[in-house]
């Protein structure tokens, strides 16, 4: 506890409540970016893409596909 009241007195509170909501949030934001890759694919074979094809797209526009 001593080591968090010294690292608000130190950066300050701003910092301190944006480290802390990117902390909280960090997984909510990769749970969103797997669902986001999961429906791309079903839209895309759904359009009669492959998911090679998605996987072609995804480097063309400079999206990391590595993820999956």
């Amino acid at each position: 506890m001593t080591d968090i009241v010294a690292f608000i007195q130190q950066v300050g509170f701003p910092i301190f409540v944006a480290v802390y909501l990117l902390l909280r949030l960090e997984p909510t934001v990769a749970k969103l970016d797997k669902t986001i890759r999961v429906l791309t694919i079903v839209i895309a074979k759904q359009s009669g893409l492959t998911e090679a094809e998605v996987v072609i797209m995804e480097k063309k526009y400079g999206i990391n596909c590595d993820k999956r």
